[in-house]
């Protein structure tokens, strides 16, 4: 109970280590990712469940998003791949459906995080022509591109994933397609965060980023003195315009995000958690 901070159930996963997890907006439901690969399903009020084994490694991230516009979950592992389902919990049916599973990376993915915005950068029709002619776009990036939902006009979002290459991937949630690749992070890249159109990444390079996703470029570089070592390190913009950074040591750090643009020289708080 979040009011009176009561603990009110407990659901206990036999079948491997809880990595992440999410609860299902409108529905009473929670998905959790274990070590083994799996995902299981929960409905919370009437305790059933639904185990479904896709990917091949650790679940490392699921992230609520838009698929064909329907309200949908992605998920991230270790195997690169990311994971598009539909999920039906209801008093008599508990499903969760598999639509698109793509390989996006070659080393293992670590986050993801989703932006609604209406205007997210997606591709234009002059975007995929500019991008094959200049030979940016790699053999596998130009021919995902070429499939891209050019010209809709529908708000479909985008879809951004991470990990150890230390590329940002930003995604066409429809079919998973390549859009463009973040890059600037000289480590794995640990955690994402969506704040209107800019999305905070932090990094095993000691580093938190800001960048402009509607133009896709990198706005501000914000350096710490240790490292984002953590791969449940989280990286958030709050209502109170403030960056969280969670760590291995006892500390969370929280930066005004004046700090992390550059025009507030205040000192970030650090709290400790021991």
């Amino acid at each position: 109970d979040a009011t009176d901070m009561i603990c009110r159930q407990v659901l206990t996963e036999k079948d491997g280590e809880i990595t992440c997890m999410t609860m299902i907006r409108e529905k009473p439901a929670l998905l959790v990712g274990n070590e083994n690969g799996s995902l299981r399903l929960w409905n919370i009020e009437t305790g059933k469940t639904l185990c479904r084994n896709y990917h091949e490694n650790s679940v490392t991230a699921i992230t609520e998003g838009l698929h064909n516009m329907r309200r949908c979950l992605f998920s991230t592992g270790y195997d690169g791949k990311v994971g598009v389902w539909n999920v039906i919990c209801e008093a008599k049916k508990v499903d969760l459906e598999l639509v698109l599973m793509e390989e996006i990376d070659e080393k293992e993915l670590l986050c993801a995080t989703f932006s609604f915005d209406e205007a997210s950068g997606l591709p234009t029709d002059a975007d995929v022509v500019s991008s094959r002619l200049s030979g940016k776009s790699g053999a596998r990036d130009s021919q995902r591109t070429a499939r891209s939902m050019v010209g809709s006009g529908a708000a479909r979002g985008v879809l951004f994933c991470a990990g150890n290459s230390s590329i940002i991937h930003m995604l066409d949630p429809q079919h998973l397609d390549s859009v463009a690749r973040l890059e600037g992070h000289t480590d794995a890249v640990t955690c994402l965060c969506i704040d209107g159109y800019f999305l905070f990444s932090g990094s095993d390079d000691s580093t938190v980023r800001i960048w402009n996703i509607h133009t896709r470029t990198p706005l501000k570089k914000f350096s710490v003195s240790f490292a984002l070592r953590c791969r449940s390190s989280l990286v958030g913009a709050l209502p109170y315009h403030a960056a969280v950074t969670v760590l291995f040591d006892p500390f969370v750090v929280l930066t005004h995000a004046h700090t992390l643009a550059g025009s507030h020289k205040g000192p970030a708080l650090n709290i400790c958690c021991t």
